[in-house]
């Protein structure tokens, strides 16, 4: 597999389904869904208890987050200092979205 795909939405400098371009980036790299399973601005469904038909309304965002900017390279192939950017992106994921959205409230 090549470090970098022409055809990739995902690849350094190539643009996505949106028309967004990604920037050239060089470690980890955020940004929105650009097929969200979940929205920020979903109506609100009625609650149900029936037990076999439960559905409540749910909110939030998707990101997707690109480990590196080498297309050939998966998560164990990286380097210490590469897996460092993950973990740490992964903290700071968690604490922005965490400032909006209740983690495991009613679980």
């Amino acid at each position: 597999m090549p470090a970098h795909d022409a055809d990739c939405f995902l690849c350094p400098g190539n643009t996505r389904v949106t028309g967004d371009t990604n920037p050239n980036y060089t470690g980890t790299y955020v940004f929105t869904n650009d097929f969200a399973a979940l929205m920020t601005d979903t109506p609100d469904a009625p609650n149900s208890d029936d037990p076999l038909m439960r559905c409540q309304s749910a909110r939030g965002t998707s990101r997707v987050i690109c480990f590196s900017p080498d297309h050939s390279k998966t998560l164990p192939e990286l380097s210490v200092e590469a897996l460092e950017g993950v973990v740490n992106t992964w903290q700071e994921q968690t604490a922005e979205l965490g400032q909006t959205y209740p983690w495991g409230a009613g679980v």
